[in-house]
């Protein structure tokens, strides 16, 4: 939990980092909660890996509600997270 708190208190700041790769971390739901809400501020970031980290359904609205106010990042991966059907269509209704 603490790395990830540095990490969120990073990226509020942050003017040069493009990509972060969380991928296999076993992140907790409130380490997950904080990255996705700081997506909402972060203006540098293009690439964000989570890949494999037991995201579920809270994290993926997070996540979706956030990138409505993200206009910078380009590339997002959830692959192998627990992401159902109902978290799919959140993300999917997000874009369009």
């Amino acid at each position: 939990v603490e790395a990830v708190t540095t990490i969120v208190q990073m990226l509020e700041v942050n003017t040069t980092l493009l990509n972060l790769d969380l991928s296999d971390n076993n992140l907790d739901l409130d380490g997950l909660v904080a990255v996705a809400r700081i997506l909402i501020t972060n203006t540098t970031l293009l690439k964000l890996d989570l890949n494999c980290n037991n995201i579920c359904e809270k994290v993926v609205g997070e996540i979706a509600e956030s990138l409505t106010f993200n206009k910078t990042l380009l590339k997002l991966d959830l692959s192998n997270n627990k992401i159902c059907v109902k978290g799919a269509r959140k993300i999917a209704n997000m874009l369009r």
